[in-house]
């Protein structure tokens, strides 16, 4: 994983795409990730964003499904 520092929010976001995947063979979609965090579609979606500024996750902007951690 890239060396990234973060927030602890962030941290619970990778956690639950991981475990997510791990179950469902497939991403979570931003909705379901803002289900599971308690926040928006909006803010799950600003989260993930920022993950992938800091090279945590890749996702294929316009395809569904496409997030997923960076070993």
């Amino acid at each position: 994983m890239p060396d990234a520092t973060l927030t602890d929010r962030e941290t619970e976001t990778l956690e639950f795409i991981k475990k997510y995947r791990q179950e469902n063979d497939f991403s979570p979609t931003y909705r379901e990730i803002g289900d599971a965090l308690g926040v928006s579609f909006v803010r799950a979606k600003q989260i993930v964003d920022l993950m992938k500024n800091k090279g945590v996750v890749t996702y294929t902007p316009g395809k569904n499904r496409t997030i997923k951690e960076i070993e």
